[in-house]
């Protein structure tokens, strides 16, 4: 991967000792990934480009998944410009800031609106690999189901992301299915999941508790939803079922359907 000059679109690799231009890739038409480890325990890198693969070296780990990261993260940039340039759109400069820096520890896309599913759609092979990444917030960006599954196609991967807001999105019952699959596949261990804001109603809580609570979360708001005390009772069972997580330590439940039966049983 030293032998590597990635500028535009184009991925050029030169030999390891003379240094020769041995070829140049289109990276708009390729995938690169993390190779299996080789025989003689050396990482690679793996890319795929029309029907054939080609395997670099790297110096070690790091090396190999900064490169995966980097091109990764550009073949998402390009992608994603043209997709939004199709549609006669501006990008999002936050989406763009994100993919040029390998580094970035917190993406925020609140507000998105009608472009969120396009940016979205980008970011998720990059997620699988980034290793920075510690908040995403998409708070606001009318998120439902197809938005939450391609999200959930890049978070199955990560082990960065620590917080996780999905506030003022309007979602409800139809949304809670694919919400519970991000949840339950989520490599990451998330630490804080705001789903405050919303309109999530009793049914809705019910299919999410188990998925919350396998996450040892620290900071949970929930309030401003829809759910009253079946809601509390199926959550005080999962996080009471689950032998090594606790509580969260804040949950906020405000501003729902709660009763002074169910407060009673939250308090226990």
């Amino acid at each position: 991967p030293g032998m590597f000059v990635l500028q535009g679109h184009t991925l050029s690799y030169f030999t390891a000792t003379t240094r020769k231009l041995k070829g140049q890739i289109n990276i708009e038409t390729c995938l690169v990934r993390p190779a299996d480890t080789r025989k003689d325990k050396k990482e690679c890198l793996e890319l795929i480009v029309e029907g054939r693969k080609l395997y670099f070296v790297a110096a070690d780990a790091v090396d190999q998944m900064e490169w995966v990261i980097a091109i990764n993260n550009k073949i998402a940039s390009l992608t994603y410009l043209k997709k939004v340039k199709m549609l006669g759109a501006e990008p999002d400069t936050r989406v763009n800031s994100f993919f040029a820096d390998p580094t970035a520890e917190r993406l925020v896309l609140d507000n998105s609106g009608a472009l969120i599913t396009e940016a979205i759609v980008a970011l998720a092979e990059p997620l699988k690999y980034h290793l920075c990444l510690r908040e995403l917030l998409l708070n606001n960006c009318g998120i439902g189901a197809v938005e939450l599954g391609t999200l959930q196609a890049g978070l199955c991967m990560n082990q960065s992301v620590r917080r996780l807001e999905l506030r003022k999105n309007r979602m409800d019952a139809s949304a809670c299915d694919a919400l519970a699959t991000l949840l339950r596949s989520c490599s990451s261990a998330l630490r804080a999941l705001d789903l405050s804001h919303n309109c999530f109603d009793d049914a809705a809580i019910v299919k999410l508790a188990p998925a919350v609570a396998a996450h040892a979360l620290v900071d949970l708001p929930l309030n401003h939803n829809a759910f009253g005390d079946k809601g509390v009772e199926a959550l005080c069972n999962a996080f009471s079922s689950n032998d090594f997580l606790s509580c969260p330590d804040e949950i906020h439940m405000s501003h729902n359907l709660i009763t002074c039966a169910g407060a009673r049983q939250l308090a226990r």
